[in-house]
């Protein structure tokens, strides 16, 4: 009886800890928006974001009404339908972290 019990236990964690990594994942695919272009370095801390900027930068996409500053939005796609991946961005002037879905600050 105590077998079955471990195994109704193991049973429930395993579906909880399932449903609570679906509830984490992000939507990926967007409605199409008109978008602005912007050029901005990125990595996985604010000082690489920053040094990559002396180097490479990379062109993403945000709403055409927005400012990198104030925005929501960041995309890898000029209409807008595919989120950007999670970095800390730099467009020479601040440094914002995108966690995939929206910014942090």
């Amino acid at each position: 009886m105590k077998n079955l019990f471990k195994v109704a236990v193991v049973l429930a964690l395993s579906i909880i800890s399932i449903s609570c990594e679906k509830e984490m994942e992000f939507e990926t695919q967007l409605e199409p928006i008109e978008t602005v272009g912007v050029k901005l370095a990125y990595g996985k801390t604010q000082e690489a974001a920053i040094k990559m900027y002396e180097n490479k930068v990379s062109a993403l996409f945000m709403p055409s009404n927005s400012e990198f500053e104030t925005s929501d939005l960041l995309c890898k796609v000029y209409d807008g339908t595919e989120y950007a991946e999670a970095n800390y961005y730099y467009n020479g002037r601040i440094v914002r972290l995108w966690n995939g879905q929206t910014f942090i600050y």
